[in-house]
């Protein structure tokens, strides 16, 4: 019998901060497919407060390089400028996501670590 496929701890890594994000918590998927679909719907609550998905997302992704420097991930620079392509107002400045106005220089801080 082949061995029972489990979920990496990327998968899980990733998992709690779209779960805090979206107010709920995560545990250990028993499956590469059902951590996936964790993933999603997690992702998917947290996408309802973009703040905290982009927050979410840019922490998940310091955690996974910090983790694993064999993973490719995007940095500050490569998600906001997806953010801006795209009409989002806010911005990465390690450690805080400001809110990014066009008429506001002094843009409100959050912390995003």
């Amino acid at each position: 019998m082949p061995p029972k496929e489990t979920s990496s701890p990327s998968w899980n890594i990733s998992k709690s901060y779209f779960a805090a994000a979206s107010g709920t918590t995560s545990s250990r998927s028993s499956s590469a497919s059902w951590a996936e679909t964790d993933l999603h719907v997690y992702m998917n609550g947290a996408a309802e407060n973009a703040p905290l998905f982009i927050a979410a997302f840019y922490d998940a992704c310091e955690t996974l390089k910090a983790n694993n420097p064999e993973f490719y991930t995007p940095d500050a620079t490569m998600i906001n400028a997806v953010l801006l392509k795209y009409g989002v107002q806010f911005e990465i400045r390690p450690p805080n996501l400001r809110h990014a106005s066009n008429h506001d220089s002094s843009a409100r801080q959050t912390d995003v670590t």
